[in-house]
């Protein structure tokens, strides 16, 4: 998270997890399921992106939102 090119990519990683995202894909469950999956692993990264460094972890988010 220290360096432009670390957040560019943990954000990145965690938008593709979908965790800012609904998961729900109607009467599809297998895709329910897929995503509610990949947000599992996108809040991991994110909690431990957050216990890394809170700081770094808001500058990232405020760097990504503005991409």
């Amino acid at each position: 998270l220290s360096q432009p090119s670390g957040r560019r990519f943990v954000w990145r990683l965690i938008s593709h997890c979908g965790v800012y995202r609904n998961p729900s894909h109607g009467e599809d469950t297998h895709r329910t399921s897929e995503a509610i999956g990949a947000q599992n692993v996108g809040r991991f990264i994110l909690g431990e992106a957050i216990s890394a460094s809170p700081e770094l972890y808001m500058k990232m988010e405020t760097e990504g939102r503005t991409r």
